[in-house]
C-alpha cells in the first residue's frame, strides 16, 4: 500500500515536471518566433533590444523613477542580453536529446525564474513605490 502511494506521488511529480517543462518551452518559442517573424520588425528587434536595452527610456523615467544615464543604459543592455539568452537557451532545450528530463526541467525552471524576474519585478516595484 505504501509503495502505491509513493508510486502515485512519483507519477504526479513527473507529470508536473513534463507539463511545466513543455509549457515553458512553448512560451519561449512563442516569444522568439513572435519577435522573429511577427510585427515587431524581425531579427532587428532582438538586436535592438540588446543594443538599446530591454526597457524604454520613457518607462524608466515615468514608471520606475530612474534617470537614464550611461550606467543605467549598460545595465539595461545586460538585462536585454540576459533576456534573449534565456529565451534562446530555453528554446534550444527541446533539441538536446542527451540531457535527462530532470536536468532539462531544472534549466527551464531557472530560465523561467530569470524571465519572470525581468518582466515582473519592475512592475511590482512600480506598484509598491506608487
Amino acid at each position: 500500500m505504501c509503495f502505491l502511494v509513493y508510486l502515485d506521488g512519483f507519477i504526479f511529480i513527473m507529470l508536473f515536471k513534463k507539463i511545466f517543462y513543455y509549457s515553458i518551452i512553448v512560451i519561449c518559442f512563442f516569444i522568439f518566433l513572435l519577435h522573429l517573424f511577427g510585427p515587431f520588425a524581425g531579427p532587428m528587434s532582438i538586436i535592438n533590444t540588446i543594443v538599446d536595452g530591454f526597457y524604454d527610456e520613457e518607462y524608466l523615467k515615468n514608471y520606475m523613477n530612474i534617470e537614464p544615464g550611461s550606467n543605467t543604459k549598460f545595465i539595461n543592455q545586460i538585462i536585454g542580453f540576459v533576456f534573449w539568452l534565456t529565451v534562446l537557451v530555453c528554446s534550444s532545450l527541446s533539441f538536446l536529446k542527451r540531457l535527462s528530463l530532470d536536468r532539462k526541467f531544472s534549466i527551464s525552471f531557472m530560465c523561467f525564474l530569470v524571465l519572470s524576474s525581468i518582466i515582473f519585478i519592475p512592475k511590482i516595484c512600480n506598484i509598491i513605490l506608487h
